[in-house]
């Protein structure tokens, strides 16, 4: 959960930076990456408050936690790339278009794959 805080607050760093130099691509993608970062939050959230709820009566299992332990490491793997492309592209004004498109498309699949391993596994 500390990851996701600090790749937050830095990906908000990056989006003040945006609106003062940067054109407005640039801010829809800072603000795309916020909403995934603030869905993602909320939905680990509800995760551990699930398996904290459950921990005794065998809804979770331990497969269940490394799953979705595995696909969280996957999407915070994906936004670390995606943070290192926005922030290349804030000091040096220019990055790879093929780059970061790829970025984010790697990033919107393992939420949405990290996204919907929660809503399978919290009934």
């Amino acid at each position: 959960m500390k990851k996701i805080l600090a790749l937050s607050a830095l990906l908000g760093c990056s989006a003040i930076l945006y609106t003062g130099c940067q054109t407005s691509a640039a801010v829809t993608i800072t603000q795309s990456e916020g909403v995934l970062i603030t869905t993602v939050d909320t939905g680990m959230k509800v995760w551990a408050s699930y398996v904290t709820l459950h921990q005794n009566d065998g809804k979770v299992t331990a497969a269940q936690v490394n799953n979705v332990e595995q696909a969280y490491d996957t999407y915070y793997n994906a936004q670390e790339v995606a943070k290192g492309l926005l922030e290349m592209y804030v000091t040096a004004g220019t990055t790879n278009s093929i780059s970061i498109t790829t970025s984010n498309t790697a990033v919107t699949n393992a939420e949405a794959t990290l996204l919907n391993l929660l809503n399978q596994y919290i009934k």
